[in-house]
């Protein structure tokens, strides 16, 4: 099953998607057959751009656009899936250090971790940036 897709921010591009669908004539015939193809499909593209902003209207409200999919094995088409996977992050963290403490200062980090609701790592980093107004 062969799929097509493109970045569609109006019903104009998704009726480019939809347009190269149809098959070029190749003859007189086929003419006729394809010049009535293409004006079904240009009234049809605005009302399938509707329904698709309607099942997918936040993905479009957050990036302006939509990945349209056309998948030809079933004549039809729909936002392409988003990618798999965890999204990358912005700020890379590549130091890491490994340190020992007695029960006591484990104590105060995690009771300071859980009425700050933050993470024994983050709290960290933020005694350390405060080493850095003091000196």
């Amino acid at each position: 099953m062969a799929t097509n897709y493109m970045k569609c921010e109006s019903y104009k591009d998704l009726q480019t998607l939809v347009l190269k669908q149809i098959p070029k004539p190749k003859n007189s015939k086929e003419k006729e057959k394809y010049q009535k193809e293409w004006a079904e499909t240009t009234e049809k593209a605005e009302k399938l751009w509707g329904e698709l902003l309607n099942k997918n209207k936040k993905f479009f409200e957050r990036d302006g656009f939509l990945y349209i999919e056309y998948l030809s094995g079933k004549k039809r088409y729909r936002r392409k899936p988003l990618a798999k996977g965890r999204p990358k992050k912005q700020s890379v963290k590549d130091s890491r250090i490994t340190i020992r403490m007695d029960k006591e200062i484990s104590e105060i980090l995690n009771n300071y971790c859980r009425t700050k609701n933050m993470s024994e790592s983050e709290a960290i980093r933020r005694a350390i940036m405060n080493l850095k107004h003091l000196g």
